[in-house]
């Protein structure tokens, strides 16, 4: 049963970095709802996207699965179908702690900068690039394209940054104040910050959409945005 996130209720001794670890698995639904504007509706979307691409015998890959919230909303919109399911994370404490099981799901530890993908139809990566290092994303984002079989789509949702310094603080406000609204404390807020700077880093949203062009998709669409994190529909 998920928990309610106290995990920065209190002054911390020390500058603890956010971690993915049984601490935060435990509170890790009701933080990223509370944290992560429409979550729940990007989930359900990326779902409800999936239907027009997965096709039988393919790959439906999860990068960075956490608790399995986007790879059960594919399953359940694609019950009529045939496919491999790869739900990928790099968090131990994440994917023993996901409640559901399918015997399409190979459900797997690894580091997604490391695994070779290959004959899929519907890639999602819902805020995860922003934790890979940036020096590796643009090979991250290459593997992906070439994994991709013609026509299938890649959903990419994050958390990003503007060009102008006065509309980053804007929309970093606005974000803090969507976690006010769900109970969070100025302490809480202010520490949550200091726990993902450096863990948590962010890209221009033109940054993604230039270089997903460059690597090769054909349309690129920004088809989401709830102050500062967006979602993109990018078709091979």
């Amino acid at each position: 049963m998920q928990q309610i996130d106290k995990i920065y209720q209190k002054p911390l001794k020390n500058n603890e970095k956010f971690v993915f670890d049984e601490n935060t698995v435990s509170v890790f639904e009701n933080m990223i709802n509370r944290s992560v504007p429409n979550y729940k509706f990007i989930v359900e979307m990326t779902g409800a996207i999936s239907q027009s691409f997965i096709k039988n015998h393919t790959n439906y890959y999860d990068l960075g699965c956490s608790l399995g919230a986007t790879t059960y909303s594919v399953i359940k919109n694609n019950t009529d179908k045939n496919f491999n399911i790869k739900a990928i994370d790099n968090s131990k404490a994440m994917l023993k702690g996901i409640q559901f099981n399918n015997p399409s799901i190979d459900f797997i530890f690894a580091d997604i900068c490391d695994i070779k993908l290959e004959n899929a139809s519907f890639i999602s990566m819902n805020y995860v690039l922003q934790f890979i290092a940036p020096s590796k994303r643009k090979n991250l984002l290459k593997n992906i394209w070439h994994g991709m079989n013609n026509d299938s789509c890649f959903i990419l949702s994050e958390k990003i940054k503007f060009d102008s310094k006065s509309e980053n603080i804007f929309q970093e406000d606005f974000q803090a104040l969507f976690k006010k609204v769900n109970d969070y404390t100025d302490l809480e807020i202010a520490q949550k910050r200091t726990a993902l700077e450096d863990v948590l880093v962010c890209e221009r949203l033109g940054f993604y959409q230039e270089i997903l062009k460059e690597i090769g998709f054909k349309q690129v669409y920004q088809w989401f945005q709830s102050f500062n994190f967006i979602s993109i529909y990018a078709i091979k």
